[in-house]
């Protein structure tokens, strides 16, 4: 016996009625009734009973119908799988990750992948911005995340999220009962910053979320990590600038809120790979990122 035919006597199966099935398989009931014998004859027992109403499942036809589909998916699959292989579509994927874009934007893109293409293994390497070029020239990653992706002649820079500016400031501030917060309103609260060369431009954007004000908050500390910088906020030192994926961090004593302001600053996010790269797995995980941009923009 063949696929085909285990594909056949299944729809008998479903159909119960060999008339139906065979309308259904755009053949005529003959041969198809022809087939189940020589099938039943190989098996050596009876698969269907036939009735007044049409045909049932015997308990060995059960059994034969529910192997049979398992086969059937098994010959699918590995079908599929030698197609995939055959195109460069299964295996293992590397991706270059750091800071924040590993809570926010990055997961739903690997659900909308491992979705189409389950029998990928992805590989995440954390790694600042200059590794990031130095991993994906060596090819030790096909793609990175950073929110500070250095452009080159050979890497395309493509920005694909951006997340809100947050402020994070002590659960007991008095602020801390308003939804949202006014630049004025904070201006006067110390400003723990967060700097370094891989970092997020907090300056900046502080630049920004205080343009209307006229100066800027006083800075009393600069860190260049979030952990510490939101311990000193959980401690009462001040306030923070963050992204909005910091509400993940594990963090108790911090409280969260919105800058209430017409054009509220944000911290970008962009994927850099190989300009010239032919990977089509690569291609696979860009069209992941377009339809998850798509889905955010439509929230």
């Amino acid at each position: 016996m063949n696929v085909r035919q285990l594909s056949q006597i299944i729809k008998v199966a479903q159909a119960g009625n060999i008339s139906t099935a065979a309308e259904a398989l755009n053949i005529s009931q003959p041969p198809l009734t022809r087939m189940i014998r020589k099938v039943e004859e190989e098996l050596g027992h009876d698969i269907f009973l036939r009735t007044s109403r049409g045909i049932e499942l015997t308990e060995a036809g059960r059994s034969f119908v529910q192997d049979a589909a398992h086969v059937i998916d098994m010959h699918d699959r590995m079908i599929e799988n030698a197609r995939r292989i055959g195109s460069g579509l299964m295996g293992e994927f590397s991706i270059g990750i750091y800071g924040s874009s590993a809570y926010h934007f990055v997961p739903g893109v690997f659900r909308r992948f491992m979705e189409e293409y389950p029998g990928v293994k992805i590989n995440l390497l954390a790694m600042d911005g200059a590794e990031l070029l130095v991993a994906l020239r060596n090819h030790k990653v096909a793609i990175g995340f950073n929110p500070l992706s250095e452009s080159a002649p050979d890497v395309v820079v493509r920005r694909i999220s951006g997340e809100r500016l947050l402020i994070a400031l002590p659960e007991r501030h008095p602020l801390t009962k308003h939804a949202d917060i006014a630049p004025a309103e904070i201006v006067d609260t110390p400003l723990i910053l967060m700097t370094g060369p891989e970092r997020v431009n907090y300056l900046h954007l502080a630049t920004e979320a205080f343009r209307s004000v006229g100066r800027l908050p006083r800075v009393t500390h600069e860190v260049s990590e979030p952990l510490a910088c939101l311990s000193l906020v959980s401690s009462g030192f001040g306030f923070a600038l963050v992204s909005e994926s910091s509400r993940t961090l594990p963090f108790k004593g911090v409280a969260y809120r919105d800058f209430r302001m017409e054009d509220p600053p944000s911290v970008d996010l962009a994927c850099a790979y190989l300009r010239e790269s032919s990977d089509l797995m690569l291609k696979a995980f860009l069209k992941a990122i377009d339809k998850t941009e798509a889905a955010v923009k439509a929230k």
